[in-house]
């Protein structure tokens, strides 16, 4: 008899009350809607702390083993997996690819800038090697380690990973990473904006050091887990 972990039970339920609607097998809908309002009185009673443990962790197990029987019947010898809804998300690949084209972008709009700054006179040819010379050698090691991925992986039936991506963590990334650049895009501007004395170069490229060091820190921590292989 198919056995379900409790975290799976809900998710099983959904899935196989959808699945007996396409299959037109309307006379399970009714048992199905019973074991759900039995789960859910269930949670209640976890809550409230109105039963015993062990009897809580009974009338689960007869839950669990109704669930089963349920699969069996629906569609015998499929499994939990045919039910279950499938997770959701954005696989390793694809979320490699996202960070990838972030990347580029905000890397490519802070040279755009320091490149128009410096032809429109704001910075002597001085300033713009020194500024170069922090942005460019981070940026530079990103890069690599990008595109010895994309090398490994060009050809068309290179396996792809279809690991998917925590949401917690691509929400951390995409914070960490657009933070990262905004945070230099100001330093930037501050120079250009004269809040930063524009005879003391190294006001500009202690703050740019700075930002380097501290946040680009936990950016190179997401590149590097990313796109460097695991045996390196």
């Amino acid at each position: 008899m198919t056995q379900l972990k409790a975290g799976l039970i809900a998710e099983t339920l959904e899935g196989l009350q959808t699945a007996a609607q396409q299959s037109g097998q309307h006379h399970l809908q009714g048992e199905i809607v019973g074991l759900r309002a039995r789960l859910l009185h269930l949670g209640e009673q976890q809550a409230g702390g109105d039963r015993v443990p062990d009897e809580l962790v009974r009338e689960q197990e007869e839950i669990s083993q109704a669930v089963g029987m349920l699969i069996e019947r629906l569609a015998p010898g499929a499994g939990v997996a045919s039910v279950t809804p499938a997770v959701s998300g954005i696989t390793e690949d694809k979320f490699k690819e996202h960070v990838l084209y972030m990347l580029l972008a905000a890397k490519l709009i802070v040279l755009l800038f320091i490149y128009t700054t410096w032809q429109s006179g704001g910075w002597t040819n001085a300033d713009f090697i020194t500024v170069l010379s922090i942005i460019l050698p981070v940026f530079a090691t990103y890069l690599t380690l990008i595109l010895k991925e994309i090398i490994n992986k060009r050809h068309v039936d290179a396996p792809a990973d279809q690991r998917i991506v925590k949401r917690s963590f691509r929400i951390t990334t995409y914070w960490i990473m657009g933070l990262y650049f905004v945070a230099i895009i100001q330093v930037l501007s501050m120079r250009v904006q004269g809040v930063l004395d524009a005879q003391d170069m190294g006001q500009l490229s202690g703050l740019l050091a700075l930002i380097e060091s501290a946040m680009g820190v936990y950016v190179g921590q997401i590149i590097f887990a990313l796109f460097k292989k695991e045996d390196q």
